[in-house]
């Protein structure tokens, strides 16, 4: 239910833009929820009865991330695919105890590199 999109590419954007607005719709959103499918949509989480079941920690995190998030969440670059691998590198380097300070250089280089 997040970060839905029409591809530039797509053969039919009108019947994409319905969908999209069929899947972020609130009763969807509220469904999905209730299904145990953690949604972005800020009015699902106001009442408990679609979110019961979910760890209260985990509710409190994403009502505190709704209310303060940006939506410039994604890397500001072009290449965002490249730009998140590149920097999953450096976390799964650390994650396994290697150098890590290395593998930071690189990335920093290759993310110069793809902007």
């Amino acid at each position: 239910m997040r970060g839905l999109a029409i591809a530039k590419q797509s053969a039919n954007p009108s019947a994409a833009w319905l969908f999209v607005q069929w899947a972020s719709s609130p009763e969807v959103v509220k469904r999905a929820l209730v299904g145990d499918i953690l949604v972005a949509r800020q009015s699902a989480w106001k009442d408990k009865y679609y979110w019961d079941g979910i760890p209260p920690d985990l509710v409190e995190s994403f009502q505190e991330a709704a209310r303060i998030g940006v939506p410039t969440w994604a890397p500001p670059v072009v290449a965002v695919a490249v730009a998140r691998e590149t920097v999953g590198k450096v976390i799964t380097t650390a994650i396994r105890g290697e150098d890590f300070r290395a593998a930071a250089a690189a990335a920093a280089q290759r993310l110069r590199d793809v902007q």
